[in-house]
């Protein structure tokens, strides 16, 4: 089974009044391909290329080094990733107690390529990192947070209003919802 790997750049056409994109994320290093790769879970089916993660994850410094290099040409070109990597095989899965002669009762897989999946993996953790680390989300947000769930934020509107009646101020549903409403529209200085 041959592997072949080509890096190409994605060329992006910017008209004279913009700006282009700054790209302050640090290349990624060789240490954080290795980590990620060892937490690949084995037991995935391979995508279209058919190589599974048990063959990466026995992959010998220099083809982890031609990775590394291929992932930091997509990251440094502002190319998200391969169009190889997103294409699938899709499968059926039959459905245990179903019948096996109708199509509805198939539930379809998408088998995507693993090294895409690593490569994803890589720009989830910096893209969710990088916000954080420069303060660009208040804390009110809960969306998208680490350690801010839905269920917190639904308590801190209850708390809210049951300050309200303790106090015995009225809650109007606008006072409510503009105050709610606010945490999100408040850009941080």
């Amino acid at each position: 089974m041959g592997c072949m790997l080509h890096v190409t750049a994605c060329p992006i056409k910017a008209s004279n009044n913009e700006t282009p994109p700054k790209n302050d994320l640090p290349l990624i290093s060789l240490s954080k391909v290795q980590t990620l790769n060892k937490s690949l879970k084995t037991r995935k089916a391979p995508g279209l290329n058919d190589i599974s993660n048990k063959v990466t994850k026995c992959f010998s410094l220099p083809l982890l080094g031609l990775l590394l290099a291929t992932f930091n040409v997509c990251l440094k070109n502002c190319y998200p990733s391969s169009p190889i990597w997103k294409e699938t095989e899709v499968i059926g899965i039959h459905k245990p107690g179903k019948l096996r002669n109708l199509l509805a009762c198939y539930r379809p897989i998408s088998l995507l390529s693993g090294l895409g999946k690593l490569f994803e993996n890589i720009l989830k953790t910096r893209f969710s990192n990088h916000p954080l680390r420069k303060s660009l989300i208040i804390d009110e947000q809960f969306g998208f947070q680490p350690a801010h769930s839905c269920p917190q934020q639904a308590l801190h509107l209850v708390e809210y209003i049951t300050e309200d009646f303790k106090f015995k101020q009225k809650t109007s549903r606008s006072r409510t919802t503009t105050s709610s409403y606010s945490h999100y529209t408040q850009l941080p200085q």
